[in-house]
């Protein structure tokens, strides 16, 4: 009976030597799984704000192809007003030019806004820097600020 029971003690120290083994190894197994389990939350979080970057990123590109696309429809809208705008002046400048030709050879009493009075002039010819006449006394080129309104009008200066 003594082995008996020095067995029973035996089995039972044993018993509580690997209950308590096995509880630790299940404590220490759960501290590293919650090691793990923390781990893989930071990973989580650092993806998260890594996607939410990329997303940021891939928004931003959208917007800039966007405004890109908006850019080139007015820089071709620019382009456009530019070569119509050219046109207008080309055109407004051979109709200048025919209504100035029309003035050649035309007779005209001319007095300057410097109060120099040329008398009765024939207009020679007109071009943007001015007017050339012939007087009495010779061939005189006038500029375009020394003629009086008027004439400035007539001749579309």
């Amino acid at each position: 009976m003594k082995n008996f029971i020095a067995l029973l003690i035996f089995a039972g120290g044993f018993a509580g030597w690997y209950l308590y083994n096995e509880k630790n190894e299940t404590a220490d197994s759960l501290q590293q799984a919650r090691q793990q389990l923390s781990d893989m939350d930071k990973s989580i979080a650092e993806r998260r704000t890594e996607f939410q970057r990329y997303s940021t990123v891939a928004t931003l590109q959208k917007q800039v192809a966007s405004k890109q696309a908006e850019l080139k429809s007015l820089h071709d809208k620019l382009q456009s007003l530019g070569n119509q705008t050219s046109a207008v002046i080309k055109e407004q400048q051979q109709q200048r030019g025919v209504l100035r030709q029309a003035q050649v050879g035309k007779t005209i009493n001319l007095t300057l806004v410097t109060g120099r009075a040329l008398g009765q002039v024939r207009i020679l010819k007109i071009e943007d820097t001015g007017i050339s006449v012939a007087n009495a006394t010779g061939i005189v080129k006038v500029l375009p600020s020394e003629l009086p309104p008027e004439i400035k009008q007539m001749f579309l200066f």
